[in-house]
């Protein structure tokens, strides 16, 4: 199977057009049309289908997409590493995250292994809509991610809790909270996602009076205004966690689990399998 082929149909997708994903390929549309029909061929299935003047993809081509995806970002990660192979070279793992992960995950590994690696890690500072996107693309090796919808390889690293600073009457009840104004985190992260989703299915938008990822600021902010603030409990320094409560939803804490995903272990590096492998040695303590 020629990626040249798989590259020209997720193009497509991607552009959402021939005409386009032909612009961004640097090709002619008929040189690109024969490379989908190419891969129409070696599959046996109609990839895309004229909807009046648009030509769409398939329901074939969508049960395939994570297949497709995926074979084409091993092969890109095998010529990547033949490459370094070639040069003799062990470029570091690129770990995607939100910076309030590296004090509960990547500090305390990197402390435990010491020089053992062959390479120290990288961080990339990645949001929540990315992090997909980026490890497909090969931009990132690893990503730092609560529950992802993707076929993606994971291990389970920790737990976070939401909590809220400055809660008027002492309630954490998510219920109540997402009625009134509150400070939290912007658009693009876990947190806010999951409020917005709570305050729809209660019929309502969500009220955010302040979004940052500034701590302190948010916390005093909060504060000042008598408004209250619902952040993740790994951004609070232990003075502070001291004056937030837990949040409840239902009566039960607002938590979830936050994992490392990769690509698979086919398309790490040497330096990324030494990462993983101290990693799960590490957890197994």
């Amino acid at each position: 199977m020629e990626t040249d082929r798989i590259r020209a149909c997720l193009g497509v997708v991607e552009h959402g057009s021939f005409a386009a994903a032909a612009r961004a390929a640097h090709l002619s549309q008929p040189a690109l049309w024969a490379r989908v029909r190419g891969l129409e061929d070696e599959l046996g299935v109609p990839l895309f289908t004229r909807v009046g003047r648009s030509v769409v993809p398939s329901a074939a081509l969508h049960a395939l997409l994570p297949q497709l995806r995926a074979v084409l970002g091993a092969i890109q990660a095998l010529e990547r590493a033949s490459e370094r192979v070639q040069q003799g070279t062990h470029p570091p793992p690129r770990v995607g995250c939100a910076l309030s992960h590296i004090p509960r995950f990547l500090a305390p590994l990197l402390a435990s292994l010491g020089d053992t690696l062959p390479a120290r890690p990288r961080i990339v500072p990645a949001s929540t809509d990315s992090m997909t996107s980026l490890l497909r693309s090969g931009a990132i090796d690893f990503a730092v991610h609560p529950p992802l919808e993707a076929d993606l390889a994971r291990a389970p690293l920790y737990t976070i809790h939401l909590v809220v600073v400055g809660a008027p009457q002492a309630t954490a009840a998510a219920e109540e909270l997402v009625r009134g104004p509150i400070a939290t985190l912007p658009t693009d992260s876990g947190v806010r996602q999951l409020l917005e989703g709570l305050a729809r299915r209660q019929g309502h938008a969500l009220d955010v009076v302040l979004e940052t990822r500034e701590t302190s600021a948010l916390l005093a902010w909060a504060r000042a205004n008598r408004v209250p603030a619902i952040v993740p409990d790994e951004v609070l320094a232990a003075a502070e966690r001291a004056d937030a409560l837990r949040l409840t939803l239902g009566g039960e804490p607002v938590a979830t689990t936050m994992w490392l995903y990769w690509l698979g272990d086919e398309a790490l590096t040497p330096a990324c399998r030494a990462l993983l492998a101290a990693y799960r040695e590490r957890s197994e303590l």
